[in-house]
């Protein structure tokens, strides 16, 4: 469970019920002290307000603080949080906070640099003296330093007084983070984690410094910091080839290897990771991976996520998945060569829960037929795929153990085909949305009863008072 603290309300995350009018009293508002500016106190505006009051919070494990850019907060002595996590904005990295921060926060654990959203940014980015005041921070492991582009080794090796109790360190999005920084990783003696997912001037010389941080068990080394940027049509190759496997296969203690869209990875490259026997999750979409990798794959029967979008893999060696028993998600999404066959044969896998076969082209009814002998399947998507339509869907109706669905860009898909779905007693979350200038298929989404959640895509502003009004039905509905 995790709690943010603002200086205006206490928001709760995880399950923790809300309180009942006996738990709710009228209760004055405490005054929040200023901890951006040494001895400075500021008071917000008083009133009465309505404060839960739960009394001692206990099993809380992540706290997470916000507060303006003099940061600024509601003062925490009157509950029992230990703190564990900070997101920290510039105003918390002022001469003399983050040494506050410490002696008000003794169990910190972790901290991210809060830069805003990829849309709303902010206008800094923390400087290597910034970095280096996380030392005051004595029970610190863990640093995510997404984005921050005007860190260097200076900064990093500072970050702590004792470099070997930092466990995990987030650099995803650093776009200006170079082969000569990889070497300053090796004061971490024992880190375990570490995403460069985004760092596109790295190189397979970079990557070689990487196998002496032989306590890794979680490594990214992906080219786009956000999956979602990726566009086939745009020339932007990585710089990390074959090569750089040699030196990730002896990473022994690896459990977690993202790779995707390392385009110049193929099948050679794969061999040289087969001793990663360890390996829960891979994902080696969007690289050069095909059939004969999936012998190695077959070996990983530890595995439980499995992903490879856009690899040229065909029916004829889906069957060596079946090896992976524990395997509960698995993305075949974006293969030309996959078709019905391959989901009767992936029937076998017993723990399959989650199955992408988005825009596989030649999946049709008779494919989808096969799913109903899937023991656990909760998690379908099919969006893209031509074969799908509304009498497809009345076969996914029978499947009634699904939970979430992908429809998105089905455009033979109708309204009539989305109200089939209401057979469907445990679907609590949707994806649709046509490419055409058709409608949306919105309509009848109404008649779909449980639904909590609604992801719309390809939606017009003409659709925006039929979108409200499934708003005021309760659903969640995003628009992306």
């Amino acid at each position: 469970m995790g709690c943010c603290l603002s200086s205006s309300k206490v928001e709760v995350i995880g399950e923790m019920k809300p309180p009942t009018p006996r738990q709710t009293r009228k209760v004055q508002a405490p005054a929040a002290r200023s901890v951006g500016s040494a001895g400075a106190e500021s008071t917000p505006e008083s009133g009465i307000k309505e404060t839960p009051t739960h009394g001692k919070l206990t099993g809380l494990s992540k706290m997470l603080f916000r507060g303006d850019n003099n940061g600024i907060g509601l003062t925490v002595s009157r509950v029992d949080i230990a703190v564990e996590h900070l997101e920290l904005t510039e105003g918390h990295l002022k001469s003399g906070v983050p040494e506050r921060l410490a002696g008000q926060y003794p169990n910190l654990v972790s901290v991210r640099f809060d830069l805003g959203n990829d849309i709303d940014r902010t206008n800094w980015e923390p400087t290597d003296s910034q970095l280096a005041s996380l030392r005051h921070m004595k029970s610190l492991t863990s640093v995510d330093a997404s984005r921050c582009c005007v860190i260097t080794r200076k900064g990093l090796t500072k970050i702590s007084d004792e470099p070997g109790k930092i466990t995990t360190l987030i650099l995803q999005g650093c776009e200006q983070f170079q082969d000569m920084l990889i070497p300053a990783l090796g004061i971490f003696s024992n880190l375990q984690t570490l995403n460069l997912r985004g760092c596109k001037e790295l190189t397979n010389r970079g990557i070689k410094n990487v196998e002496y941080l032989k306590n890794l068990t979680w490594l990214d080394i992906s080219l786009y910091a956000n999956v979602s940027v990726w566009d086939p049509e745009v020339d932007d190759s990585t710089l990390v080839s074959n090569d750089a496997m040699k030196h990730v296969g002896k990473l022994s203690k690896l459990t977690h290897l993202e790779m995707e869209t390392l385009d110049q990875v193929d099948n050679i490259g794969i061999n040289d990771i087969d001793g990663l026997t360890n390996l829960v999750y891979l994902d080696v979409g969007r690289t050069q991976v095909s059939n004969s990798a999936l012998y190695v794959f077959s070996t990983f029967t530890n595995l439980d996520t499995l992903k490879m979008s856009a690899c040229a893999i065909s029916d004829i060696t889906v069957p060596k998945l079946l090896a992976l028993t524990k395997l509960t998600y698995l993305d075949l999404s974006h293969k030309g060569g996959l078709s019905d066959p391959s989901l009767q044969k992936l029937q076998a896998l017993p723990s399959l829960t989650h199955l992408d076969v988005s825009f596989c082209g030649h999946i049709t009814v008779a494919g989808i037929k096969h799913l109903a002998a899937y023991p656990k399947l909760t998690y379908l998507e099919v969006a893209g795929c031509a074969g799908i339509n509304d009498t497809t869907c009345a076969v996914i109706a029978k499947l009634t153990q699904l939970e979430r669905l992908n429809l998105n860009k089905c455009d033979a898909v109708t309204d009539d085909g989305v109200a089939l779905l209401a057979a469907l007693p445990k679907l609590t979350h949707l994806e649709v949305g046509s490419t055409g200038f058709k409608t949306v298929q919105i309509d009848r989404l109404n008649e779909v009863t449980n639904l909590t959640d609604v992801t719309l895509h390809w939606v017009c502003k003409a659709e925006n008072n039929r979108i409200g009004n499934l708003r005021n039905m309760g659903l969640n509905v995003h628009v992306v």
